[in-house]
């Protein structure tokens, strides 16, 4: 990752209309930079189509925070994040991500069966 280029994708979820995606970055100061995405562009275009336009920006990003931890701490602002759809993790960091959301599915209270049929997905993902 050079401080030029595009940010790379952490951890992104997908539910109908939009997506939430956690990136990292070269930081100006050298090190990492890691910040959260909310892009809700088909949500809006959906609303927009039934004549009940949505407030706001379609794509909000998140300020930028120094490491892993406190990024995925900025996921939990959508409490039930581990529960979406998981859609991409960076191969390098999914050992971290995947105890980040088993650690969330457990506060989450979920029976037996709701948090293996989870889990089921997250590990699929996290083993590519």
């Amino acid at each position: 990752m050079t401080k030029d280029s595009e940010p790379d994708v952490v951890v992104q979820v997908g539910a109908e209309g939009g997506a939430l995606t956690l990136y990292r970055r070269a930081s100006p100061a050298g090190g990492e930079e890691f910040f959260t995405e909310l892009n809700q562009v088909a949500l809006y275009e959906m609303m927009e189509d039934d004549g009940d336009p949505m407030p706001g920006e379609p794509v909000a990003r998140g300020r930028g925070v120094a490491t892993l931890e406190e990024g995925l701490a900025l996921l939990d602002g959508s409490p039930e994040w581990v529960l979406l759809y998981p859609v991409e993790v960076d191969p390098e960091l999914a050992p971290r991500v995947l105890a980040a959301v088993e650690a969330r599915l457990e506060r989450l209270g979920l029976d037996e069966e709701q948090k293996r049929r989870k889990l089921d997905q997250w590990r699929h993902l996290c083993a590519r």
